[in-house]
């Protein structure tokens, strides 16, 4: 064992004196031979991670931030409504393709239908709708009828109208003045149409797009605020309004108990389901004179039905609004 033990060591140092050149070595790099490498390039000189093949700090963040996009589903509400639970739970960030995005700012595409649709708010809080109507024939020095179903709820808010010859070609103006006026009348929709001069183009056509409000409506109505984020609009009926904590939807509604209840330390079972709920976000009850009261304790995994009480005193209330996750 001695004697293999010394012939390493003497191959050893035979090895050193060969790569010393048989003299006293070197302190320089670069005289050194056999110097290391990365992707075949010599690691000599001042060079670059470029120069080496390497990631540079750039790209390297680049990959970062591409590695941290999450799933996100792309869809309609009624699409999203339709996924189980545990589907839901596989993306990280949702997005709407309806009217509306839940929970985020959106600007929306600009979008001509033939259908009535809400598109904003006007300057009075009431939701703002559009509709367009084509290929409109246009008589010259005549009332014409547009819509004669528009309805008396209407108040025409802006208006745009483009006109068509004959050959389908856009016509933006005349060689002589107009006189329009878009309004209603009776429940119809209206355009007056003036052209002084010579009139050749009697079957000309139109395409309105008009921008209106509905009398029926109230300020705040709508899907957006007049600051371009999405209402909040208290319902009975069941609605998504966001995600908990660990990814599970988070659903929201109003339960009218149909007069006030009185609710004390004892557990009170009502009369509404708690079919599939999970976990209670937040609970608020009000009184049938708009009484906010402390929020009770809310119980959803007893029984089949929600129950509600107060630990050290007793309350009324008819509404309570309870946000809450689902089992499935």
């Amino acid at each position: 064992m001695a004697e293999d033990r010394l012939l390493s060591d003497e191959i050893l140092l035979g090895l050193i004196n060969k790569n010393k050149g048989g003299g006293g070595g070197t302190t320089n790099y670069n005289d050194l031979s056999n110097q290391p490498q990365i992707n075949g390039e010599t690691l000599s000189g001042n060079k670059t991670a470029s120069d080496l093949g390497l990631a540079t700090e750039s790209a390297l963040a680049d990959k970062a931030d591409k590695s941290a996009v999450k799933n996100e589903f792309l869809g309609t509400l009624d699409e999203w409504n339709a996924l189980t639970e545990e589907q839901k739970k596989t993306y990280d960030t949702y997005q709407f393709t309806d009217d509306f995005m839940e929970g985020r700012y959106i600007y929306l595409p600009t979008i001509y239908s033939e259908e009535e649709r809400q598109v904003g708010v006007w300057t009075d809080g009431k939701p703002l709708y559009q509709k367009t109507y084509r290929n409109i024939s246009i008589t010259n020095n005549a009332d014409n009828i547009i819509d004669s179903n528009f309805g008396t709820d209407k108040n025409i808010c802006t208006h745009d109208i483009e006109f068509r010859g004959i050959s389908g070609n856009h016509r933006s103006d005349y060689n002589t003045s107009v006189n329009d006026t878009l309004y209603s009348n009776n429940g119809q929709l209206m355009y007056y149409f003036n052209k002084s001069g010579s009139w050749s183009q009697l079957f000309d056509t139109a395409d309105i797009t008009l921008q209106y409000t509905k009398t029926t409506d109230q300020p705040g109505s709508g899907t957006w605020t007049p600051d371009g984020q999405l209402a909040h609009h208290y319902s009975t009926s069941e609605k998504i309004v966001g995600t908990w904590i660990d990814g599970s939807t988070v659903y929201e509604r109003t339960i009218d108990f149909g007069s006030d209840i009185t609710i004390d330390n004892n557990w009170q079972t009502t009369s509404e389901p708690n079919t599939n709920m999970g976990k209670c976000i937040s609970a608020i009850l009000m009184s049938s004179s708009g009484n906010v009261r402390t929020s009770p304790s809310v119980q959803l995994d007893y029984g089949s039905y929600i129950r509600i009480c107060y630990t050290n005193w007793t309350d009324t209330g008819r509404y309570l609004t309870i946000q809450y996750t689902k089992t499935e």
